[in-house]
């Protein structure tokens, strides 16, 4: 099995200056030129690992380390509006990158400690209408000239969707509140 090689993109060998080409060449071979900042670009493309500002190691791929990325994701969810969870609805958790509903909650809670929950906006499907079927009859004035049988299916559709349930949620604009608000909650 092979082992990656762990550079800094401060490490000598990261990126070298040639004389005989007059400029930056990264570890991996690759020609930055002379400018003022192929030096800079030269060691990031050679190195496999960079400072967070914190000063900790991540990999190159990430601007951050993970204890960073964590603190500045608290700190968004944070700034979130607070609303209230009616306990019905599906959640999801920024901490578990999932999405629970109320049975989950607490045993989740339980085993990984407070799990920074938005609340989840319900997506249903949406209504069909007689400007759908004209885009797929590709009709010029946008609307079909549906018959009568068909125009009520249409419509006895749209009622059934409309007394479905949701199909799916997505992450929604209100958190829950944590125990580090002090603020109360408002209805969403």
């Amino acid at each position: 099995m092979k082992t990656e090689e762990f550079t800094l993109s401060e490490s000598e060998d990261a990126a070298t200056f040639r004389e005989n080409i007059k400029g930056w060449v990264s570890k991996s071979g690759r020609f930055f030129g002379d400018t003022e900042s192929s030096e800079r670009l030269a060691r990031y493309d050679g190195c496999t690992h960079i400072r967070c500002e914190c000063g900790e190691l991540t990999e190159k791929t990430w601007t951050r380390c993970a204890e960073c990325r964590e603190k500045g994701r608290h700190e968004r969810w944070l700034q979130k509006p607070v609303g209230e969870w009616d306990g019905e609805g599906i959640i999801f958790s920024e901490i578990l990158n999932d999405y629970l509903d109320a049975d989950e909650v607490a045993d989740k809670e339980e085993e990984f400690g407070p799990l920074d929950l938005v609340i989840c906006d319900p997506i249903k499907l949406g209504h069909i209408d007689d400007e759908h079927l004209a885009d797929e009859l590709c009709l010029e004035d946008g609307h079909a000239d549906l018959p009568t049988h068909v125009a009520d299916a249409v419509e006895a559709l749209n009622i059934e969707l409309d007394k479905m349930k949701p199909v799916t949620w997505c992450s929604g604009r209100y958190r829950v509140m944590s125990e580090e608000d002090s603020t109360p909650s408002i209805s969403k």
